[in-house]
């Protein structure tokens, strides 16, 4: 009897059970059943998934050129310059005006990203960055050549923005996996680029004279030259005089065709995603889509209670969010900024070749590829806090290392302590972004945009710091970058304090 009174109360509640929640229980089981289906056979009959796929993949390729165009600009600033006819103390400023296009893209990415398919907006972004790059090369006014650095570095904005929130929204829950994917891709490209961009700079050369050959007022009138213009450059050492060489020839610009070329491809490749998908996207990507933000972050909320996560005050939320900006922005001043004047280092204080240094910039990504790579399983047995916190402990100690280099010039150290460098900075900005989403502020696009505006503040006000810096020793390029990093891992060891402290209550 008792049996029997159970089983009507359990009908009763079944059949009083909403049509959501079945429809919740529905989706659920067709979306453990597709799970668990083989990729091929997914691809072939879900067509929802079918474009998620198609996309991702255009959109990894897409990324991948972000990091191409970032990584060529470090090893041809020498040639930027020349092309320019531009002083250091304006290259500086050709850099913070990129920065500053990159921030307002991302500004511009928030307000365009629930109004444009993101697709057609992404191919539009390549068909302008492609443009604008196969022009860079032939800029020969000051002018000229900060306008075309403004728009790429508003593309590049734009595009990052877009990446990191269609990352959530594409993939959801399995998004963590694939923003590394992606930030291994972009790795990848940066070392590629370098080493695609080498042989055609322009290689600087140098001519020993005897100081005897000069006349005190000569070596006055040179050294004056030197500090202001990045075409003569005269060093003293062991009574002999180091001129730079002007240069009769220059294939500078092939390497800058081939990344608009490349470009170009990623632009016709989005544009097709579009064409062949835009029923999937017209739904999920623009504002006929009935899923908003604040559904998004109702979703976040149940989900950190299921993981038991603290629930936080807004006003703690926006303290959190600031804490993490000013972390980012510090740390991305380092990042953003070391490879960009890298190759340019070598040259001034180690005399090395603008290829040698073109190859040192390589072995920098080479080594952020591959830690990117390990940091994809690293993440899953190390906590993210210990793990930022000895990649920052590697940072600082081979940035250390870089001072004593500048002054023993002992040529061998450099490659050490850059391959150091590349280990340390690779996983660090995706585990940042993992760490806040786990620790301090659930990571959407708003908070997402917020994050990258400030990071790219911080690369934009470091490069007019560093080219004054440079003008008067280049050997403060080392200087810079340590005193930055020590700064980033105070700040990191206050939001670790804060962060145990919040679980901890």
């Amino acid at each position: 009897m008792e049996k029997e009174q159970e089983r009507f109360i359990h009908n009763i509640d079944h059949g009083a059970d909403s049509t959501y929640h079945q429809r919740i229980d529905k989706d659920s089981t067709h979306e453990t059943i597709g799970y668990r289906q083989p990729l091929c056979q997914k691809l072939r009959e879900n067509r929802r998934f079918r474009a998620k796929f198609t996309y991702s993949i255009v959109q990894c390729f897409s990324y991948m050129l972000l990091g191409w165009m970032k990584a060529q600009i470090g090893p041809s600033f020498a040639d930027i310059l020349r092309i320019a006819d531009a002083s250091l103390e304006q290259g500086g400023i050709i850099r913070t005006v990129y920065y500053v296009g990159v921030v307002l893209g991302c500004l511009a990415c928030a307000v365009l990203f629930l109004r444009i398919p993101t697709p057609l907006l992404s191919a539009a972004i390549f068909a302008v960055a492609s443009v604008d790059i196969a022009a860079i090369p032939w800029c020969s006014n000051f002018t000229a050549m900060t306008i075309t650095h403004f728009i790429q570095g508003w593309c590049f904005g734009i595009y990052d923005t877009i990446t990191f929130a269609e990352a959530v929204r594409i993939w959801k829950n399995h998004s963590k996996s694939y923003m590394q994917v992606v930030a291994f891709g972009f790795s990848l490209a940066s070392v590629l680029s370098p080493l695609a961009s080498a042989p055609f700079l322009t290689e600087k050369k140098y001519q020993s004279m005897p100081s005897s050959n000069f006349t005190q007022q000569d070596i006055s009138n040179m050294s004056y030259e030197t500090n202001s213009s990045v075409h003569t450059q005269l060093t003293l050492e062991h009574d002999q005089i180091w001129v730079e060489i002007e240069p009769e020839t220059s294939n500078f610009y092939i390497a800058y065709t081939i990344t608009a070329s490349l470009t170009s491809i990623a632009c016709v490749l989005l544009f097709t995603v579009w064409i062949l998908y835009r029923d999937q996207f017209r739904i999920e990507y623009t504002n006929e889509t009935k899923t908003t933000e604040a559904d998004e972050s109702v979703k976040e909320q149940s989900h950190d209670q299921l993981e038991n996560k603290p629930m936080l005050t807004p006003k703690r939320k926006v303290l959190n969010l600031i804490m993490m900006s000013v972390l980012f922005g510090v740390y991305t001043s380092v990042d953003y900024t070391f490879t960009d004047y890298l190759t340019l280092y070598c040259v001034r204080q180690l005399y090395w070749s603008t290829q040698d240094g073109a190859f040192l910039t390589s072995i920098v990504f080479v080594a952020s590829v591959t830690s990117r790579f390990s940091a994809i399983f690293l993440v899953r047995v190390l906590r993210l806090d210990i793990y930022m916190g000895i990649l920052l402990c590697i940072l600082i100690g081979s940035l250390i290392g870089m001072v004593f280099i500048a002054h023993t010039m002992w040529s061998p150290g450099m490659w050490v302590c850059c391959a150091f460098i590349g280990v340390a900075t690779g996983p660090i900005p995706g585990a940042l972004v993992s760490w806040t989403n786990e620790s301090f502020v659930p990571v959407t696009g708003k908070v997402s945009s917020a994050l990258l505006v400030s990071a790219f503040i911080g690369a934009t006000i470091n490069p007019p710091i560093l080219s004054h810096l440079f003008s008067e020793a280049a050997v403060w390029f080392t200087y810079l970058f340590t005193i930055e990093s020590i700064l980033t891992f105070l700040i990191f060891i206050f939001a670790f304090i804060l962060s145990r402290s919040s679980k901890s209550s």
